[in-house]
């Protein structure tokens, strides 16, 4: 089982195509695997340990992309938003940069 699996994120996807929405999910996938797995490798040895993650992203009427992602790590809270994003997965991306950057100054 994967960090990714344990994790089960919450997609809020308005206004994208479907390939876009797969391509998304698996960039999250990557980031968490890749990004944040030495962390949550540590959380994970707790038996109780609770994750969640939330994420929306929109395409706006500009056609451009707005987000926020909601992180609650094991009683670590962190949340990340931005508007107008022409490129979606730079989006996603710096919002796992700045989590882990977050995460490495605890």
């Amino acid at each position: 089982m994967s960090i990714y699996d344990k994790v089960n994120p919450h997609y809020t996807l308005t206004n994208l195509t479907p390939a876009l929405i797969e391509s998304i999910k698996s960039l999250v996938k990557y980031n968490f695997e890749n990004k944040l797995d030495t962390y949550l490798n540590k959380v994970f040895q707790k038996e109780d340990a609770n994750v969640l993650v939330d994420i929306s992203l929109e395409k706006n009427k500009k056609w451009e992309y707005n987000g926020a992602f909601k992180f609650f790590l094991d009683g670590k809270d962190f949340y990340y938003s931005r508007d107008s994003y022409k490129n979606p997965d730079d989006l996603v991306n710096h919002a796992f940069d700045h989590l882990k950057e977050h995460l490495s100054k605890k």
